[in-house]
């Protein structure tokens, strides 16, 4: 293993406190003086690892993309003897360590810049696409029908459950999380291939 170099710890640390400023003072405060300021030191030492705000945005957004697909792999290979891998699939993306990954105000207002920034939106077509062919993997191994189509129908209600729980509108989310757990473990039982 290579030794670790300066930026291996010092890029890192500038993304954790770009997340924490978009986190305390919004995304459109989320300068890099103001990322500077919060870490103490010079905004020049931001801008020698992240040559500008669109570098940084980026790289975190590639961060985002390496969380979610690390902590979903890691739950879906837990133990749990007698589930199905699509019955935890759907207990995983519903869960609290699921749901925690990013805070949701950080992930939304990145996530609105795809409208504005192809760079960006290209970024997040590789989370999805990573997260589409992730998920379907696990149908596949667990003979859903269909499992691409399953997948992209599992990742819409995720993000649309999630969406709506962001708005923190006075509804009950935990019942209909069981709820779509349930629905969409029937779904996907019924459609298991026949072996």
């Amino acid at each position: 293993m290579g030794r670790k170099t300066l930026a291996d710890t010092r890029k890192p640390e500038i993304l954790m406190n770009y997340y924490k400023t978009i986190i305390e003072e919004g995304y459109e405060n989320a300068s890099i003086p103001n990322i500077a300021k919060r870490m103490k030191v010079y905004p020049n030492l931001i801008t020698h690892y992240f040559k500008s705000k669109e570098q940084l945005e980026l790289s975190f957004v590639d961060y985002i993309r390496d969380e979610y697909i690390n902590a979903f792999t890691d739950i879906i290979k837990e133990n749990e003897p007698n589930v199905k891998n699509h019955k935890r699939l759907v207990r995983v993306l519903f869960g609290k360590k699921w749901n925690s990954l990013i805070d949701d105000s950080v992930f939304f207002a990145l996530f609105s810049q795809t409208f504005r920034n192809i760079k960006i939106k290209k970024e997040f077509q590789k989370i999805f696409k990573e997260y589409h062919k992730v998920i379907t993997e696990v149908l596949e191994k667990s003979n859903v029908e269909n499992a691409q189509n399953a997948s992209m129908l599992i990742i819409m209600l995720v993000e649309g459950y999630y969406l709506f729980r962001s708005l923190k509108i006075n509804f009950n989310y935990e019942t209909f999380s069981k709820y779509l757990e349930k629905i969409l473990e029937m779904a996907l039982s019924s459609g298991n291939k026949k072996n």
